[in-house]
């Protein structure tokens, strides 16, 4: 049943956490707990065989933004990231700023 995959937790700065694998993680401030405008270059390297040089124009894009507002930006502004890796970074549970 999906409802025994859904979890709730509390992170240390005292927000609630749902994880919902088909959703990812949201905290109850509307944020996932992964969030891509906090990712740092090791951390993408070490998921969705993110490679160095790709993981670089994330973190420039990201930088040249002031952060990502959505995943169709992160899809048009930085080189090389197509649907499947975005579709990646979201089965990992990763999400952009505030939760649609």
């Amino acid at each position: 049943m999906v409802r025994d995959l859904i979890g709730t937790g509390t992170d240390r700065d005292g927000t609630t956490t749902t994880s919902n694998p088909a959703q990812g993680s949201q905290s109850s401030d509307g944020r996932h707990s992964k969030d891509l405008n906090t990712v740092t270059g090791e951390q993408l390297e070490q998921i969705c065989k993110i490679d160095g040089e790709r993981a670089e124009y994330f973190l420039q894009a990201r930088r040249e933004l002031g952060g990502f507002k959505s995943w169709e930006e992160i899809k048009d502004k930085v080189r090389s990231f197509d649907a499947a890796m975005i579709k990646g970074l979201k089965n990992a549970g990763y999400g952009v700023g505030k939760a649609a």
